[in-house]
């Protein structure tokens, strides 16, 4: 918004008049999946089962100790400790809860029931931590606890995901085809915030949280070739560079999405009035030099944890963090 950087990114996207408001233009990028994460001796990747309900009573604080019934109705012949959850959330607003708690919305009754308009980090129990590099870190470290990450940070702290009931009651395991799967369920909304919405995920072997990350650039550019440039970078990342989303552990959009994200740039970005954009513009295999550019690019992502690690036992809130 200030200017101080060529583009933004987040996971929450802003609504029609957010961004008329701050002169913005949005577009999805690509498509993210957030995993429930547990560390529970003997319990390995995919072995915990829980359903949309058993999470939303772990972090609103009605599943306290995870031999808890409904659990264990969702793990018949597990051993479950009789031990109390150790929930980890983050401390702040930020696009991985948004994900999660979207999730929870649409699929459990006991989230609707009890969840009140307003910031849901605020009413979230357990213990909060900074960014996902200091929540995967926790359940790493801290046994009995669980927490939500973007599945890249699980997959390179090697966690354990939990499997996830569908509507069908069968489970589904956090895994990139299953995340794969979540893509044409995704369509994309014909106004001006080019959001993505998702049907049918809690069903079949789709992994049900998923979300897409959104770009954010100013609709009026000071630069035109600077602006070009930032456009023919998103174009091939959209395109030809889009292959390498899943080495990176995410999901490339669907190739439908691509003319209606153009045609938004054509008829939103600007500079001195002119248009900056035009979707003839030659595609190519290797991505534009940005770096020559000089580019700036700035997201949302809350700032890296100290590297110490804590030695005392995690405080744990049977109420929301203020």
């Amino acid at each position: 918004r200030e200017g101080t950087v060529d583009f933004g990114a987040n996971d929450i996207p802003l609504t029609e008049q957010q961004l008329r408001d701050d002169g913005l233009c949005q577009f999805p990028v690509v498509i993210g999946a957030v995993v429930p994460v547990v560390n529970l001796s003997g319990v390995f990747e995919g072995e915990l089962k829980l359903s949309a309900d058993d999470l939303a009573g772990i972090y609103l604080g009605s599943i306290t100790r995870w031999n808890d019934p409904a659990i264990a109705d969702d793990n018949p012949g597990a051993d479950l400790p009789d031990h109390e959850i150790i929930p980890i959330h983050r401390a702040h607003s930020s696009g991985t809860t948004w994900i999660l708690t979207t999730y929870l919305r649409e699929h459990s009754e006991v989230w609707r029931a009890a969840v009140e308009d307003g910031p849901v980090d605020k009413q979230l129990v357990g213990v909060g931590a900074e960014g996902n590099e200091q929540v995967a870190r926790f359940v790493k470290q801290f046994r009995y606890t669980i927490g939500y990450v973007e599945y890249s940070f699980a997959a390179e702290q090697e966690l354990s995901c939990v499997s996830l009931r569908t509507a069908s009651g069968s489970y589904v395991a956090a895994s990139t085809s299953a995340f794969g799967d979540a893509a044409p369920r995704g369509e994309l909304e014909p106004s001006s915030d080019l959001r993505v919405t998702f049907s049918a995920l809690d069903a079949g072997a789709t992994w049900p949280i998923v979300g897409a990350s959104y770009a954010l650039i100013r609709n009026e550019q000071k630069t035109p070739a600077r602006a070009e440039a930032m456009l023919r970078f998103f174009r091939w990342a959209l395109t030809d560079g889009a292959e390498h989303a899943s080495r990176l552990d995410y999901v490339a959009l669907p190739g439908g999405f691509v003319g209606p994200i153009e045609q938004r740039w054509s008829e939103c970005i600007r500079s001195s009035g002119r248009r900056v954009w035009s979707s003839t513009a030659p595609a190519g295999s290797q991505p534009p030099a940005i770096a020559d550019a000089g580019l700036d690019a700035s997201t949302d992502a809350a700032p890296s944890a100290s590297p110490s690690s804590p030695t005392a036992p995690l405080p744990v809130s049977s109420t929301p963090q203020p």
